[in-house]
This record gives C-alpha cells, structure tokens and sequence, in this order.
C-alpha cells in the first residue's frame, strides 16, 4: 500500500522537474536533460511560469465534475487545463492540485478583505508567495523530516 507522503513526494517532483523533450522509449543522456522547471519548491507547476492560469479577478477558476464536487477546470474533452498534465495523472494527484487552487483562492480573498487597497498585482504576488512559504513549510518541515528521519536535523540546522 503507498503511503500518503509517496503521491506528495510525486507532486513535488511535478513542481521541480519536468523533461518535454524526451519522448517514450528513448534513453536521455542525464547529463544534458534539459529542465523546464524551476528547483525552488514555488509552485510553477500550478502558476504556470507567468500565472497565466488566472483568472481576471486574480483567482483559480474551479471547476465541477459530472457530480457537481469541485474539480479541477477541464476543456470540452476532459482534459485538466493546468500547467502540468502529470498533476491529473491519478486522483490523489489531482486533488493536491485542486487543493493549492482552492487554498490560493482563500488566501487572495482574505487578502483582498484585509487590504482594500491593494492592486491586482499586489493581491497576486502576495497570495503566491503566502503558499509558497505554506508548501514550501509543508515540504520542509513534514515530508522531508519523515523522509530523513534522524538525519534531518544534520540537513537543516
């Protein structure tokens, strides 16, 4: 049975890593696989590289399945419109997604209630760096301690 910390380890690895070059069945040279990611744990894999997949207002918008439960936004053929489609691989996977788009979402609208003043773009780069420092905590603090164990304050004090 996979442990929880497996499919967030696999949603870490989304936001760090991502190779569109190689295609199924050929050998890459890991010396020269290029990244279209960044390594810094900010979350790219669900801003995109210009948090293009806002919306006017600011927000993710959410969409419904076929249920009517909140889902991540899809096309006419199903397909998540996300900036990573490995993030709508598997259920646990795509619930971590919707999850950080749900979690921007009340983030920038405290935001915005607690500072009337604020532009968009201050709403936008506040919200982002609020859940940023959140995963990024998430990271550190939960999933690499389980994963080091003893060993983890050697790593980070």
């Amino acid at each position: 049975m996979a442990k929880p910390g497996m499919y967030f380890g696999q949603f870490i690895d989304h936001d760090i890593t991502l190779d569109n070059t190689t295609q199924f069945g050929q050998r890459p040279d890991v010396n020269t696989l290029p990244n279209a990611r960044t390594s810094w744990f900010d979350l790219d894999s669900v801003y995109g590289e210009t948090n293009q997949y806002l919306n006017p207002e600011g927000l993710f918008t959410i969409g419904k399945n076929a249920v009517g439960e909140d889902d991540l936004p899809r096309d006419a053929a199903g397909n998540a419109i996300i900036p990573d489609g490995r993030n709508d691989e598997n259920t646990i996977i795509s619930q971590l997604q919707l999850a950080f788009l749900k979690f921007h979402n009340k983030i920038f609208t405290d935001l915005q209630l607690q500072n009337p003043t604020w532009l968009l773009p201050q709403l936008i780069t506040q919200a982002k760096k609020n859940l940023q420092w959140h995963y990024q905590h998430i990271v550190i603090n939960d999933f690499l301690a389980d994963l080091t164990g003893k060993y983890f304050s050697r790593l980070f004090d």
